[in-house]
């Protein structure tokens, strides 16, 4: 069997002994990894662990659980009882007057979790998280502020409200900053929420501004502004003639139908016109909302409610 060569250059003034030229290079030992690590301990554990916890660390390793989207780990920081549905049932929720199908990872927290909270959450970037602001309301009573990215990337900032119970802290609710959706977007962006893009619309149609409503308006396979005509014509019938310089609006309930589908429930109380019918009260629409591929939230269209 041939020896490898020894290259004598890198000995030079020095003494190379024989067994050194011929002795094999140790193998190095790979240290033996645990399988017991702290991340195991704390599944395995996780009451125990929870009763140390501040409401500040509880924060953070549901943050944590959600971006592996470890909805089981989440779920442990809850109240008994308080979440009323189990994993494998349906909640349906009613939106402009129409049962409308949850879906999604956290769709059994619609009691707990609002729709955009529901929506970021799931799978987030978690580096990206940043606190704005805590606040201790009392000894039971906690408050944070958190900057969130979503996966897709839309940004939000949702309002943790904490209590201790039992002698732990626990989730008792996380709300979307509603905030944070102004100043509105000027155009559809993946860092924009759906109920920005609404609002964004609705400010333009208040303007009678119908080429800038336009922007936000999903036509599939049509360029951007191709559509006006139609739009303006679907505005200007029926009881969608009521957005045009409305007096005020208001969104509503809302349902995710998955992570990239949504219906937003909207009261719009109508410029008094004594030559429309209903148009001293509020009228109720909804608006489908889609994701597409970039990751911008767009209208797939805006439904009347009948009164």
């Amino acid at each position: 069997m041939a020896l490898a060569s020894v290259n004598l250059s890198d000995h030079q003034g020095q003494s190379v002994p024989q067994s050194t030229l011929f002795q094999p290079r140790p193998v190095p030992r790979l240290r033996h990894k645990s399988k017991s690590t702290s991340r195991t301990f704390y599944r395995t554990s996780v009451k125990a662990v929870t009763s140390t916890l501040s409401a500040h660390n509880v924060i953070q390793y549901c943050l944590s659980s959600l971006r592996k989207a470890d909805i089981d780990s989440f779920k442990e920081h809850f109240p008994p009882n308080r979440l009323k549905l189990g994993s494998e049932e349906r909640q349906v929720l009613i939106v402009g007057g129409k049962p409308c199908i949850e879906d999604g990872p956290l769709a059994h927290f619609v009691d707990v979790l609002d729709p955009g909270a529901r929506r970021v959450l799931p799978a987030h970037l978690l580096r990206r998280c940043q606190v704005l602001s805590s606040l201790q309301l009392g000894p039971t009573s906690f408050v944070q502020r958190t900057a969130i990215t979503a996966r897709a990337g839309e940004e939000a900032v949702l309002i943790w409200t904490l209590t201790q119970q039992d002698g732990r802290w626990c989730v008792d609710s996380i709300k979307r900053d509603e905030s944070f959706d102004f100043p509105l977007p000027s155009r559809p962006h993946p860092r924009a929420s759906p109920e920005s893009i609404i609002l964004a619309q609705l400010a333009a149609l208040q303007k009678a501004d119908l080429h800038d409503a336009c922007k936000y308006m999903l036509f599939p396979g049509a360029r951007p502004g191709s559509q006006l005509p139609k739009l303006m014509h679907s505005f200007m019938q029926g009881p969608s003639q009521l957005l045009i310089n409305h007096t005020e609006a208001k969104l509503g309930k809302a349902s995710l139908a998955s992570l990239q589908r949504m219906t937003q429930e909207a009261k719009v109380l109508p410029l008094p016109d004594i030559a429309l019918e209903d148009s001293n009260r509020a009228q109720t629409f909804v608006w489908h909302m889609c994701m597409r591929d970039s990751g911008c939230w767009m209208v797939q269209s805006i439904e009347a409610v009948a009164s």
